[in-house]
């Protein structure tokens, strides 16, 4: 029942911020007699790109942050996925708004806007980054019910399904599995894995555990082989792994009965899973929604792929596992870099640099995933500069519209009797 109150109060705040996009674009319709200014169709369409950019941005800022709902997510595998290395998502989210509105705002708005698409899809001929040496990668989807994941007693035999499935794969240079496979200490999970590693041959496995480490509890992600790293989340999911204001909501919660919640976040200098012969940015569940952030790691590492682990069973068969996919599909064409995903139930798979699914296991399936990636070089114009392009663009967008709007009310002053 907490649970369910979370939800709703989540949604209202999220309808609520939705709203004022509507609001935003009404008022200015309302007012343009009163106070006229430059208006034209195109004007009108490019206003409410501005806003909705507004709005995303608002949405994926504010209490943490949720941008899983932005608008240039559908649009992968589309022509306007040609803007991703370039702008990002919210720059397909900007060019598909004002397309959008361009339908609804006669013919010159609309030649306009099948410019705009055609510009988009001639963008998508350009590549960034160059592939140099192949690496051969698996994926292992136990597909464990949650009911089961979380008890102890089922440690050594989920350990035990986890090993079957590695040994079943030919020799790899990467073997991934899910997120929170375990929960352990370091040293514990390090010495697993190298069970599991060297059972089969293979250069590398990794996995997500809950890392204890004394009475501090953290969402970590290890890979074990010729050498070793470890990673920690650095964006937790509020009420999921941490609960703000937790002296006050602790109640709630042993009522909401979540699992985990009292994780802590990882060192914020170290983005990276850097081992020998792989350079790998990592996101762990939640982190692959966060452009910014993931485009940091790459920065940092000098990344030569993505790597996702996740745990999606927690959505049973909604639309939320093939959301989540399709993020990390954006984040592999905002940068150029081939992506691994693994999750418990799925969906587990296999990205290239150009967002297509290389390879791909169905959900709630236990199977395992092989392919090549390769080794990159180079960065997009995305990886490079971030969102400074669009936000340049979204200054000129406020300024133009402000600027305007004070030519109508200073026209309508200077016809005041006094």
């Amino acid at each position: 029942m907490a649970a369910g109150g979370f939800v709703a109060l989540f949604v209202c705040l999220i309808a609520l911020l939705t709203g004022l996009v509507g609001v935003a674009t009404y008022i200015p319709a309302r007012t343009r007699e009163r106070y006229p200014t430059v208006d034209t169709a195109l004007y009108r369409c490019f206003q409410f790109a501005v806003v909705w950019l507004v709005y995303e941005w608002l949405r994926s800022s504010l209490m943490t942050g949720f941008p899983v709902l932005d608008a240039g997510y559908v649009l992968i595998s589309t022509p306007f996925d040609g803007l991703a290395p370039i702008l990002g998502v919210k720059g397909i989210s900007f060019a598909i708004a004002f397309v959008a509105a361009t339908l609804v705002s006669g013919w010159v708005a609309l030649t306009t806007g099948v410019v705009v698409v055609l510009l988009c899809a001639g963008l998508a001929l350009f590549d960034y980054t160059e592939r140099l040496e192949p690496r051969q990668v698996g994926i292992v989807q136990v597909n464990i019910p949650l009911t089961e994941k979380f008890q102890m007693a089922r440690r050594g035999e989920t350990f035990r399904l986890y090993s079957r499935l590695t040994e079943s794969l030919s020799r790899k240079d990467l073997v991934l599995w899910s997120e929170a496979a375990f929960a352990t200490g370091q040293a514990t999970m390090l010495e697993a894995l190298e069970i599991a590693r060297t059972s089969a041959n293979h250069r590398y496995v990794a996995t997500g555990y809950v890392e204890f480490e004394n009475e501090r509890r953290f969402n970590s992600l290890l890979i074990s082989g010729e050498d070793s790293a470890n990673y920690r989340k650095l964006r937790l999911v509020p009420f999921g792994e941490y609960v703000p204001l937790r002296s006050i909501l602790q109640p709630i919660l042993g009522i909401a009965n979540v699992p985990y919640s009292d994780l802590e976040v990882g060192d914020r200098t170290d983005r990276s899973l850097n081992v020998t012969g792989l350079s790998l940015v990592p996101a762990i569940c939640y982190e692959a929604s966060f452009e910014n952030d993931v485009r940091a790691a790459v920065r940092q590492s000098g990344a030569d792929a993505i790597v996702v682990v996740s745990e999606d069973a927690w959505f049973g068969d909604s639309f939320a596992p093939h959301q989540n996919f399709e993020m990390a599909r954006m984040r592999a064409r905002e940068h150029g870099r081939y992506l691994v995903r693994a999750a418990n139930s799925g969906i587990s798979g296999i990205v290239g640099p150009d967002g297509e699914v290389i390879a791909q296991a169905d959900q709630f399936v236990r199977t395992t995933v092989e392919g090549q990636i390769f080794t990159m070089s180079g960065n997009t114009p995305f990886t490079r500069f971030g969102g400074l392009l669009l936000n340049v663009l979204l200054m000129f967008g406020i300024f133009w519209i402000t600027v305007n709007r004070v030519i109508g009310w200073r026209q309508v002053t200077k016809k005041l009797p006094f």
